[in-house]
């Protein structure tokens, strides 16, 4: 398996742990969070459930399809976009706590590296061959 196949079934397991322990512990688990409603409650739980699952995909991708653009592509899409809405929150409710600040900064960095570092490798790997 490739370093890029390793970094995303490591990448992967970081969404499904706290994806998890979302869905376990709601609202609940984050700082300041104790007082959301039900309908917040159920809304962060099955956002968490699809956290849980794009971690599954993260995996499936790293042992499967490292070489895929479109795969990684949509991946780091998906991340990238979650980063940006965390920025969104922030203009329109203030500035989170610090740890959130730090997510959102690896959910805008952390995409593009993907997508650069596997360009590189089927670059290489084309040179090679050709």
């Amino acid at each position: 398996m490739s370093y890029l196949g390793r970094t995303l079934v490591v990448l992967g397991v970081v969404p499904i742990a706290t994806g998890l322990y979302g869905v376990l512990t709601g609202s609940g688990g984050i700082p300041g969070g104790d007082a959301a409603d039900a309908n917040v409650e159920s809304e962060l739980r099955f956002l968490y459930a699809l956290w849980v699952a794009y971690g599954v995909a993260a995996i499936y991708v790293g042992l499967r399809a490292p070489q895929s653009r479109v795969a990684v592509g949509a991946l780091a899409v998906v991340l990238f976009g979650a980063g940006v809405a965390r920025a969104i929150a922030w203009m329109a409710e203030g500035r989170p706590d610090t740890i959130f600040v730090v997510l959102m900064v690896l959910e805008l960095a952390i995409p593009p590296l993907l997508v650069v570092w596997q360009g590189r490798l089927l670059r290489a790997r084309v040179e090679s061959v050709g």
